[in-house]
């Protein structure tokens, strides 16, 4: 059985997504071989959670809302420091690697929320900044619709499935919160791939998930990118649970770069593929352990899935062959749809 680890006074946050009491912040920690769980704070449709890169402060996105929210979590109890509109459905949040600046993902309305984080790291002045672009798929990308934030250095990355981009920004923190970003030349995904999530590879490299064209992207983060596509299942025919289209969702990496593993909704599979060469390269596929998993977490030798429709987080142990056994139950949760180590 996959066996989790944590450090001495870690613990596993998790974003319960849903709108009844029991959703929004839990606190999950290891005792022996089973873990303990807490609610932190209820928020209706908690979509993600990111941490100060200092400060035990933790920020998420309430879509039901359109707010971005802050807590500063502390011997296992969660205390609100606010919150701050971010109209349009926001999706996703990232916190620059200073802690100077958070920016919040708006899917529906096709903008992004930026915020200026105080020295205690509340939060402080806002910005917004509105997109344009659409892609080929007709209902699903007839207006921009960013989805992620990245951080790389002196740049933000905002992956936008609904233009088929990687937008591309510098920064420039010393300014005021309105003028901290600008926008320099982005990347252009596939026409019709809708890129939804995306991580850093070894080599200045990037890997999305096409979540419409059911698809893992490679390329290089800067421009060209020459990407290289491959297909993000082996399995055919429709997909098994809430819509008969498989849609990739999350992407991860294994520690040194070798691996990525991706998050198939649908057909409710991960898939493991070697990108240590230009093109991926398909490893294995197996069971998620649940239904829609949402979000995955890669931790040592082990790959944390969130579940979100079957209301379990389930564990895969990685190997050089992708995945050795099955996925096993890790503890089960309400809804569970992010997961962050604190």
């Amino acid at each position: 059985m996959a066996m989790v680890t944590l450090e001495q006074g870690r613990s596993l946050l998790v974003a319960a997504r849903g709108t009844a009491p029991e959703h929004g912040l839990w606190q999950f920690v290891p005792e022996g071989e089973s873990w303990r769980g807490r609610q932190l704070a209820t928020v209706a449709q908690l979509s993600s959670l990111c941490r100060h890169p200092v400060l035990p402060i933790v920020y998420g996105t309430a879509s039901a809302r359109g707010a971005v929210h802050a807590w500063r979590v502390e011997d296992g109890a969660a205390t609100s420091l606010g919150e701050v509109p971010s109209a349009g459905d926001p999706c996703h949040l990232a916190v620059g690697p200073d802690g100077r600046l958070l920016v919040a993902a708006n899917y529906e309305s096709s903008t992004l929320t930026l915020i200026a984080l105080r020295e205690d790291g509340s939060l402080g002045d806002t910005a917004s900044l509105s997109l344009d672009g659409q892609g080929p798929d007709a209902e699903r990308q007839e207006a921009a619709h960013p989805h992620q934030i990245l951080f790389d250095g002196g740049l933000m990355l905002v992956v936008d499935l609904g233009a088929d981009l990687v937008r591309r920004f510098a920064l420039d923190l010393t300014q005021p919160v309105d003028r901290m970003i600008t926008p320099i030349e982005p990347l252009q995904a596939p026409a019709g791939s809708g890129p939804r999530h995306g991580v850093f590879l070894p080599g200045g490299r990037l890997a999305l998930s096409g979540e419409l064209a059911s698809s893992l992207i490679v390329g290089a983060a800067a421009p060209p990118a020459g990407w290289e596509s491959i297909a993000s299942t082996r399995l055919t025919g429709p997909a098994r649970t809430r819509t008969p289209r498989n849609y990739p969702g999350d992407v991860q990496r294994s520690g040194d770069g070798r691996f990525v593993y991706l998050a198939n909704r649908g057909h409710d599979t991960i898939a493991a593929f070697d990108v240590t060469s230009p093109a991926p390269r398909f490893v294995a596929e197996i069971e998620s352990g649940g239904a829609w998993p949402q979000h995955l977490l890669v931790h040592g030798d082990c790959c944390m899935i969130a579940n979100w429709d079957s209301n379990v987080v389930t564990v895969l142990s990685l190997s050089d062959e992708g995945f050795e056994g099955a996925a096993k139950p890790l503890f089960d949760c309400p809804g569970p749809g992010w997961l962050l180590l604190f």
